[in-house]
């Protein structure tokens, strides 16, 4: 690989690195937040007014997030301007497909707990989160189709790799604790954020490799 390139990834890396772990911690607060209100707020038979209130703020505090880290990735940001034209098609893909998910995921919910739907209904209310997940798993395809550097596209094929091998490690060791009963059900909508999440110790292990 061409030593300018590599200094300039380096750069690129090293100037994105705080706001990525930043974003890593917001990231594991949603999750944890979600599994909370999915598990919790159908037993607690709190009044509809606090449910509500509950949902509403998580959907504020996730969607001021990410929409947080799209402002810092605004176009006219100097970091942006020295992604790859694929990694910005990347971003402008899937971070969209996710603040969509969120707000889908905490209305099927809220729907879910306060109208008690059945039939298609409930069909179509469980898999509306479905779709912009999806859509998200499409934009990530089409990273690896458009990338033209072998360079970049073996080392992300590396992350992915690495992000599954953590992701069927945590799933294989949940469903048995789950299996004895000594932690919470895991839905299996769980695993799609938690590869996500996985891809953060999974870049910085293979970015140390390539170091």
């Amino acid at each position: 690989m061409d030593n300018n390139l590599s200094r300039d990834l380096k750069d690129f890396e090293v100037s994105l690195r705080r706001p990525l772990r930043r974003f890593q911690v917001f990231v594991w607060v949603m999750v944890a937040i979600t599994f909370a209100e999915t598990l919790f707020l159908q037993r607690l038979h709190l009044p509809r007014p606090i449910n509500l209130a509950l949902i509403a703020g998580t959907v504020l505090v996730m969607l001021a997030g990410v929409f947080g880290f799209l402002w810092w990735l605004a176009p006219r940001h100097p970091l942006v301007k020295q992604m790859r034209p694929a990694a910005r098609r990347y971003l402008l893909r899937f971070l969209p497909a996710m603040l969509l998910y969120v707000a889908v995921f905490e209305a099927a919910v809220w729907y879910y707990l306060h109208m008690h739907p059945a039939g298609l209904k409930a069909v179509l209310a469980a898999l509306a989160p479905a779709v912009p997940v999806l859509f998200a798993i499409r934009a990530m395809l089409l990273l690896l189709r458009e990338e033209t550097d072998e360079y970049l596209r073996a080392r992300g094929m590396e992350e992915w790799a690495l992000a599954t091998v953590l992701t069927l490690g945590v799933c294989t060791v949940w469903g048995f604790l789950d299996q004895f009963e000594v932690v919470p059900h895991l839905p299996l909508w769980a695993v799609f954020p938690l590869w996500a999440v996985c891809l953060f110790p999974a870049h910085v292990i293979v970015q140390k490799r390539h170091a």
